[in-house]
């Protein structure tokens, strides 16, 4: 497998990006299952130079620095690359949320471009997540804020951070109002989590 990544990258020239991203992601997990985690964070590094809002290079970088135990590493370098990316805000906090690490996702999403829905109610998903008050105003129609909150409650729910989902449900009575299936949209992503 790595021989056909590795001709795959040689075979598309400059502009052949798509290619040259899912190429170094393929290196990337054999990297991961070969358990060389420094060779998986270049090859993840290789992608998001191509793709900086690419949702699996970004998991793998901030999984890999959070499995080091370092969220502050894994926040800093977040910010870093939603500064020089800002197109990549709601990717990152997206990996960020999705690997527990609700804290720093809030910060990425709370300095992230205004006027951005979608990244308010991952906002709103980090506030309740942390027990925090948060007051919002979004300009989105119902339908596209109910698929946008799932997303982000999804990615939530697969950290599997019990403590950050406990204290979501507890707190997500503030928010059936205007999102009256948040109460079994939770019981359903808790019984996918544990297989049923």
């Amino acid at each position: 497998a790595t021989a056909a990544y590795a001709a795959c990258l040689a075979a598309h020239g400059p502009g052949a990006t798509h290619h040259h991203v899912r190429a170094q992601l393929g290196l990337c997990r054999l990297a991961v299952a070969a358990g060389d985690a420094e060779a998986a964070r270049r090859r993840a590094e290789a992608a998001l130079a191509l793709a900086p809002a690419d949702a699996e290079a970004l998991l793998v970088l901030v999984s890999l620095t959070a499995a080091r135990g370092d969220s502050a590493e894994a926040a800093a370098w977040a910010r870093a690359h939603v500064a020089h990316h800002p197109t990549a805000t709601e990717a990152v906090a997206g990996a960020l949320l999705e690997c527990g690490l609700a804290e720093a996702a809030a910060a990425v999403l709370g300095d992230g471009p205004t006027g951005a829905p979608a990244l308010g109610l991952g906002l709103l998903t980090c506030a309740l997540a942390l027990g925090r008050d948060l007051e919002l105003d979004l300009d989105l129609d119902p339908e596209a804020a109910d698929a946008a909150f799932r997303a982000w409650i999804s990615r939530l729910w697969r950290s599997r951070r019990t403590d950050l989902m406990a204290a979501f449900a507890a707190n997500a009575g503030a928010v059936t109002g205007a999102f009256p299936w948040l109460e079994e949209f939770l019981a359903a992503e808790t019984a996918r989590l544990r297989g049923g």
